[in-house]
């Protein structure tokens, strides 16, 4: 009888202890996929800000001029003949400007009339006449109410991320314009930032209903008939995705909700995400896809199974403990549980610490449990916890108040491992054998999860919040990444003339427009190998592999655009520039002062000048 009762207790502890492990497992995987998904929503809202951005200043330097807008007043529809000659005249003047916008993803620069009628499609010239106004919601809603319209809609021949203005002359209204991005647009602004995969998978019920080839533009999904997708895109991938990754994605796709499925795909561990996108209705039209390599999950699973075995292994013993009363000697538990394991645990005896476990020792760097010593002696076990805000360290508490909180379990601890010096992280959880009035203090190595749990948060963290460029943070990271490579770099460092007046005259919200405008203008000058960052205040650096006479002729290139550029509100800037080269062996911190020292000599000699040595 004896035998059935102990098989029961332990079967019962089992299962809790399994369930128990398990819904935590799902409960971090589901909270990591969550966090990874907003993340990349976060994301796409920057970017499709910023190309809305990029086009308002299309819109400006492009299109919205006296001699564009004269031309489209001046059209008379009725005349074939007339209106050939005007699409021509535009055309000649607007094909080298729509080029140069083709290379940043621009795919549609196009005309309507006042009656949302096609005009000129830069991308299809010889396609024009067909009236617009029913299945085009944003062209038909700017003709009527006068405003803008920004935002994803699927169109006749492509979708894409529209932005629609009104075309006024002597505030009269005379048609109306779109300057649309493609969605490579969008995945090349994720993929070059985060790297992995990402597509556009859209309904095939709204596609189909606007679209006048559908077979010549787009592909049906193999493994689902209700989403389509461009020819265009590389989703080649999902041909080869198992079958039961495939069945959830089905059965999750029509919901047209957020989700996520983990896989090993391609020998190796990744996650696809799936993001509702909505068009300018609001309605949701289809999914933003992601596939990225993503070993979180994996090594989750494997932390928890290491937890469940040891979890298994302590039950096991405590219950041939106690149930068998003594086969074994505490000494044999201890050393069974206590010193092979992997993990690092401390023994508490009567709520004072008595031993330490092999693993412990050698990861401090201890020969003996004896040369740690309680709170009546000079070492203690708090002199290795590494003192930081959030973790248990030793501070000016009594050694019993350090003891207690040691006791609870949740609490992170840093501590360095002596034999490769590494920082690791570790959190705290107790067992008890009560019976006995012993405490295990199990100290679960917890480092890699604390990194996978912070990446969604990188991306922000090098991030400025106004203009969405990298920050000084990052730009410190680079130039020291670039002087260790010992490769040739120089600096720019500019500075707004008298921002502050702007501030004054037209207020800080015009002054925010005015220093995003300029990080978009100065982005589209630079080469891709080019990087700028928000310095300070209205401080700009542009980090450029171009020796000093190159960083000097591109400064001076720079001030000229700046210069001629008219920003919102017709609001003119000038700009000093400081430009410098690394000198090979010198310090990160003379080469910083060294360029701030000739930004400010340009401002003495003027402003409005480049200062160089």
């Amino acid at each position: 009888m004896l035998r059935k009762t102990e098989f029961a207790i332990y079967f019962a502890v089992m299962i809790f202890i399994g369930f128990a492990n398990y819904k935590t497992y799902n409960d971090d995987v589901s909270l990591y996929l969550e966090h990874k998904r907003e993340s990349i929503q976060f994301q796409y809202n920057t970017i499709t800000r910023d190309l809305r951005e990029k086009s308002n200043i299309y819109f400006h330097e492009v299109v919205n001029k006296p001699e564009i807008l004269s031309l489209v007043a001046e059209l008379n529809y009725e005349d074939p003949n007339q209106t050939a000659i005007a699409r021509n005249i535009l055309i000649q003047k607007l094909d080298d400007s729509y080029r140069r916008m083709s290379l940043n993803e621009v795919r549609q620069l196009h005309f309507h009339t006042k009656d949302s009628k096609s005009f000129l499609r830069m991308h299809k010239k010889n396609k024009f006449g067909d009236y617009l106004g029913d299945v085009r919601y944003s062209i038909g809603s700017v003709n009527k109410t006068f405003k803008s319209y920004h935002g994803f809609e699927e169109g006749l021949i492509f979708s894409g991320f529209r932005n629609v203005y009104p075309l006024m002359l002597n505030n009269n209204f005379i048609g109306s314009v779109e300057i649309s991005f493609t969605l490579k647009a969008v995945e090349f602004a994720f993929e070059q930032t985060f790297g992995g995969n990402y597509s556009f998978i859209f309904r095939n019920d709204i596609i189909k209903a606007k679209l006048f080839d559908f077979d010549e533009y787009y592909n049906q999904l193999n493994f689902n008939d209700k989403f389509c997708y461009e020819k265009a895109e590389n989703i080649a991938y999902m041909d080869k995705l198992p079958a039961d990754t495939i069945n959830i994605i089905n059965n999750n796709l029509s919901s047209m909700k957020s989700f996520s499925v983990s896989l090993s795909f391609e020998n190796e561990e990744k996650v696809i995400n799936f993001l509702p996108v909505k068009n300018i209705h609001g309605d949701q039209i289809g999914y933003l896809v992601n596939i990225n390599k993503d070993n979180f999950i994996e090594v989750e699973q494997r932390n928890k199974l290491l937890y469940f075995l040891f979890f298994s292994f302590v039950t096991n013993a405590l219950i041939y403990f106690v149930f068998l009363n003594m086969r074994r000697s505490e000494k044999n538990l201890i050393n069974n549980i206590f010193h092979n394991h992997t993990d690092m645990i401390i023994l508490l005896k009567k709520g004072q610490i008595q031993d330490f476990n092999r693993k412990f020792l050698d990861f401090i760097g201890v020969n003996s449990s004896r040369d740690i010593k309680n709170n009546n002696h000079v070492v203690s076990i708090f002199d290795f916890f590494i003192e930081e805000k959030d973790y248990l360290y030793k501070n000016n508490e009594s050694y019993e108040q350090l003891l207690n909180k040691l006791k609870l379990s949740g609490q992170k601890v840093k501590m360095q491992n002596v034999k490769t010096n590494e920082i690791r992280v570790f959190e705290l959880s107790q067992i008890n054998f009560k019976d006995y009035r012993i405490d295990f203090i199990v100290f679960t190595d917890i480092t890699m999860k604390m990194i996978f749990s912070d990446t969604s948060k990188n991306a922000v963290q090098y991030r400025d919040k106004l203009t969405g460029i990298f920050n000084r943070t990052k730009f410190e990271t680079d130039v020291k990444s670039i002087i260790y490579k010992n490769n040739t770099l120089s600096l720019i460092l500019f500075n707004i003339d008298d921002f502050g007046s702007i501030n004054d005259r037209y207020g800080d919200m015009t002054g925010d427009r005015v220093l995003i405008e300029l990080t978009i203008l100065i982005d589209s000058q630079i080469r891709k190998s080019d990087v700028i960052y928000k310095y300070s205040g209205n401080d700009f650096i542009v980090i450029t592999n171009e020796n000093i006479l190159g960083a000097t002729k591109l400064a001076e290139k720079l001030r000229i655009i700046i210069e001629q550029h008219s920003f919102f509100k017709e609001i003119s800037i000038t700009a000093s520039f400081g430009v410098t080269e690394y000198h090979k062996l010198e310090e990160e911190d003379d080469l910083l002062i060294r360029c701030e020292k000739n930004l400010q000599d340009a401002k003495s000699s003027g402003k409005n000048c480049v200062v160089t040595n």
